[in-house]
């Protein structure tokens, strides 16, 4: 059986050929080494193909919002009783059942339902809101 030398630089490399002994980045394998192009290891997934929870976490990443899927219940709670309140125009609006007023402008929620879109949003408007409902962000 021949045994090919490889030098590991790679990473990804050492992880994925973990069936072989490494010595300080070389490795020893029965088997042929496989050839990786970086280019070819890189998935590119379109933001629109992630999932809601995806979404809050680069979102909660950026915005140093609590991450967890906890917290991106409590997140969906919150956007939700903003699109409740995006619909009325009075200072006053109803939502599951409860009479709440407005604490921020019908502008200010479109503008925080639109940032949504883009992964920004202002901390400021969700966390009011948020303790409108006793929610805690």
């Amino acid at each position: 059986m021949k045994m090919r030398l490889i030098t590991l630089t790679n990473s990804f490399c050492q992880r994925w050929l973990c069936g072989g002994v490494t010595y300080g980045g070389v490795g020893f394998f029965p088997f042929p080494a496989p050839q990786f192009n970086q280019k070819d290891m890189e998935i590119k997934m379109k933001v629109s193909q992630f999932s809601d929870y995806e979404k809050y976490i680069l979102l909660a990443d950026k915005c140093k919002l609590p991450l967890g899927y906890e917290s991106f219940l409590r997140y969906k709670e919150v956007i939700s009783f903003v699109k409740d309140m995006i619909g009325k125009q009075n200072d006053t609006f109803m939502h599951n059942g409860t009479i709440y007023n407005k604490k921020i402008s019908t502008s200010d929620a479109n503008s925080l339902v639109d940032s949504l879109e883009k992964r920004r949003v202002n901390v400021f408007y969700l966390k009011l809101v948020a303790n409108q409902l006793k929610v805690r962000i």
